[in-house]
């Protein structure tokens, strides 16, 4: 049973760690009963780059994985059965925006696929792409149960994951011009 039900969700200022949303639960000990809490929300890549853990380059980099990749989504469209159909003569554009996030996607990772391998694209469509947190990413590279005390994650894990994004995120900054290569 969740008890989380996004009743409305209203934009409150942006704070050093993420804007925060204000959403409508219900009350486990009332019957439908909804309390307002705030709920931060976080996004990977501008946490790091607020940190000093990625530069400039590397953002920009971030962001045009994740444009790419929201660039993908829109080319898996569902149809509902319910509504009526209506003229999509417009649906053109929407058609070759999808084709340049495709080409911008696959470019980004022959980039990052031809230097760091398989691996190393994961981790940037994951963080940058996805929008999944680093230390989530982190848990993949997890050699042994013992380095996971406590709930927590290795130092060495962490820090592959994170040198592993940002060397990602180079390699697509010089793919895409924004980095020149020394």
């Amino acid at each position: 049973m969740e008890a989380v039900k996004r009743a409305k969700t209203e934009d409150l200022p942006a704070r050093a760690g993420g804007p925060i949303k204000r959403v409508m639960i219900e009350n486990p000990y009332g019957k439908g009963e909804f309390e307002k809490v705030k709920r931060r929300v976080i996004d990977p890549i501008e946490n790091l780059f607020a940190r000093g853990r990625l530069d400039d380059m590397q953002h920009r980099a971030a962001h045009i994985v994740r444009k790419a990749v929201e660039g993908m989504a829109q080319s898996v469209g569902s149809i509902d059965p319910e509504r009526i159909r209506v003229d999509c003569s417009g649906a053109g554009d929407s058609t070759v925006f999808i084709m340049e996030a495709s080409a911008m996607l696959k470019r980004a990772q022959q980039a990052v696929e031809l230097e760091m391998g398989r691996e190393g694209w994961n981790v940037v469509r994951r963080v940058a792409g996805d929008g999944e947190t680093l230390t989530t990413v982190a848990f993949d590279f997890v050699v042994s149960a013992e380095e996971i005390s406590n709930g927590g994650l290795s130092r060495e894990a962490k820090a592959y994951a994170s040198r592993a994004l940002q060397l990602g995120l180079n390699h697509v900054a010089v793919e895409f011009g924004l980095m020149v290569r020394r």
